[in-house]
């Protein structure tokens, strides 16, 4: 795993290769301060990532489900995620999550155990 300064889209593009399997961004960063994503990174970040075929997956956790004044924080660019994780405002209060896909993602996502629950566990 690799970090990209915040925003510097050099920085992003100098990292950025045929090895990159996904970009994980966090639309609003929330520690000490509050610093959006800006629209140039996360254009570029979405046009690297179908171009090397990685996946783009925007951290909603803490500024997801309306927080913004809209469902979701990546909603105010014009290209969309591979993945949306939300969590905190999710189950008000109780440790839950979910991660949202498009069908391209959703038709590779499979159960990692298949096998039957036994009556013990049932």
């Amino acid at each position: 795993m690799e970090f990209v300064t915040f925003n510097d889209i050099a920085d992003l593009e100098a990292r950025f290769d045929d090895t990159v399997c996904a970009v994980v961004l966090e639309t609003i960063q929330g520690e000490g301060g509050i610093y959006p994503v800006t629209e140039p990174f996360w254009e570029r970040a979405r046009t690297l990532a179908t171009q090397h075929g990685a996946l783009l997956i925007a951290d909603e956790i803490q500024c997801g489900l309306g927080r913004t004044g809209r469902y979701f924080a990546y909603q105010q660019f014009s290209s969309k995620p591979d993945v949306a994780v939300i969590a905190k405002p999710l189950a008000a209060g109780l440790p839950l999550g979910a991660i949202l896909t498009n069908n391209s993602v959703a038709a590779r996502v499979a159960p990692a155990c298949t096998a039957p629950l036994s009556a013990a566990t049932q």
